[in-house]
């Protein structure tokens, strides 16, 4: 979720709303935002279906049209080898180490063997002067979308602990345009985050079971909150931050500010469970009333039904389960 969020201060160029204030005269100057580094530098790798060549391309401080590099074969068998791996990763005390190696035989198959891609980070590489000034991104047919690319990992470390890492899906129609820093050149980011820190029994599904303190979720909201104030103050971007710690969130707070519709990205830590037989029923929990009062679930169903008409581009749930889907999904 960081490398998606991490290159803002420096990519994105809007300008905060006027806000009511005195007579002009009176008005102090405005400040100047930091201008974009010239040095920035996106590279897209295009992956296709069985058969279909790589497209890579460089935009920014480099101009390097799109062009086809060599054949991978991205078959349906290849993309579930690599979930299994990373499956087994939970298991695996040495999940460190395993990581990495999903990640070195991915950058073998994608950048290693392909000497378009290779070239085309090597060059940005040579030409960015800090590391988050080149963003890479893959895009990816659906079938392929569960490939681990967020794994990829060269000799010295993962690319995404080194620049702005994200990975879009591509051939779907869209009802909102995709999250992108292009999106925030001429107006606000509005973020909502929220911690919710239920505990005790439960029942689910027709099931009992119990929910352990997590004050974790509260601590995670805070670095958030610091990491996103950060940007505001130190790069070219507009933003409105509302925070909602487990005092505050709520079952119906949470309901209001996402049926608001204001809110750009969601990020939620907390308990969450999937249910695989009815995912619909899948849900995040919160208290009614504050901590100590009846807890009350949050469906998917619901969830959809309160963003269907929002502005919502984003969401990550930092929870158990948060990513499961369904088999039929």
């Amino acid at each position: 979720y960081i490398l998606l969020c991490a290159p803002w201060a420096d990519f994105v160029a809007s300008q905060a709303p006027e806000e009511p204030g005195p007579e002009p005269e009176e008005a102090p100057p405005a400040a100047p935002r930091p201008p974009v580094p010239e040095d920035l530098c996106a590279v897209s790798v295009h992956l296709f279906g069985p058969g279909q060549d790589i497209v890579v391309g460089i935009e920014g401080a480099i101009n390097y049209p799109e062009r086809a590099g060599q054949r991978w074969e991205a078959n349906e068998d290849r993309v579930l080898r690599y979930n299994r791996d990373v499956d087994r990763l939970c298991q695996s005390d040495g999940w460190k180490y395993d990581a990495k190696g999903i990640g070195q035989d991915l950058h073998r198959q994608l950048v290693d063997t392909q000497s378009q891609v290779s070239r085309a980070l090597s060059v940005s590489v040579g030409r960015v002067r800090r590391p988050k000034n080149l963003h890479i991104s893959f895009k990816v047919e659906r079938k392929l979308l569960r490939l681990p690319l967020e794994l990829i990992c060269d000799d010295e470390d993962w690319l995404a602990l080194k620049h702005p890492l994200s990975k879009y899906i591509t051939g779907l129609p869209f009802m909102r345009r995709p999250f992108s820093p292009s999106l925030w050149r001429d107006r606000e980011l509005r973020v909502l985050l929220v911690a919710s820190n239920v505990s005790g029994t439960i029942t689910v599904s027709g099931q009992e079971g119990w929910l352990s303190p997590i004050p974790g979720a509260d601590a995670e909201l805070e670095e958030l909150r610091a990491f996103f104030e950060g940007l505001a103050g130190d790069g070219p971007m507009s933003l409105q931050l509302q925070v909602l710690g487990t005092d505050e969130a709520t079952y119906e707070r949470v309901s209001e500010e996402l049926q608001s519709g204001r809110h750009h990205l969601l990020h939620y830590c907390g308990h969450g469970f999937f249910d695989a037989v009815r995912p619909e029923k899948s849900c995040l929990f919160f208290w009614d009333a504050g901590p100590g009062s009846a807890k009350r679930q949050m469906t998917a169903s619901e969830l959809k039904l309160l963003i269907q008409d929002s502005d919502l581009r984003f969401a990550y749930f930092s929870c158990c389960e948060g990513a499961a889907q369904a088999g039929a999904a």
